[in-house]
């Protein structure tokens, strides 16, 4: 019964998009609450998780500064698949605190929304999606060093 309900309220928070959690071994329990607000004090992100947030955030950055047409294409493609797997890995490594991971994962579901956008060659609206995901992710988390505009 538990695992039915998390399940329809998690395919709510997603907006009907249940990816991250189809696609994720990692489970809450019943005290899971996701954060929609920016938190009176951000959470802290460990070393591994701004690893792997810097990574998106750079691999977003060399899809900008492709020119070429043609390369762009391969690269979007390449791109959507490279961020689906550093967020895929982010669900295996997450040893966040309960709060902070449950935080966590609407962001990470909306960077892999807008991975699978980027892997079907949509780069507008993917990249526009998880620029918003790396937005929220900034509002949410203490990530000493980040560097994501909001202009980006």
């Amino acid at each position: 019964m538990n695992v039915f309900l998390m399940s329809a309220i998690l395919s709510l928070v997603f907006n009907g998009q249940s990816y991250a959690s189809e696609n994720s071994h990692h489970h809450h329990g019943a005290n899971s609450k996701t954060t929609e607000t920016k938190p009176a004090k951000k959470f802290i992100a460990d070393k591994d998780l701004r690893e792997k947030m810097n990574s998106i955030l750079e691999a977003m950055l060399q899809l900008n500064k492709t020119k070429s047409v043609t390369e762009k294409k391969k690269q979007v493609i390449t791109t959507g698949s490279g961020v689906e797997s550093i967020v895929q890995d982010i669900f295996k490594s997450c040893k966040l605190a309960p709060d902070a991971d449950a935080a966590i994962h609407p962001i990470l579901a909306q960077i892999l929304d807008g991975a699978d956008m980027l892997k079907k060659g949509d780069e507008k609206n993917g990249h526009e999606k998880i620029h918003q995901a790396l937005l929220k992710y900034e509002d949410n988390f203490d990530h000493s060093g980040w560097k994501h505009s909001r202009t980006q």
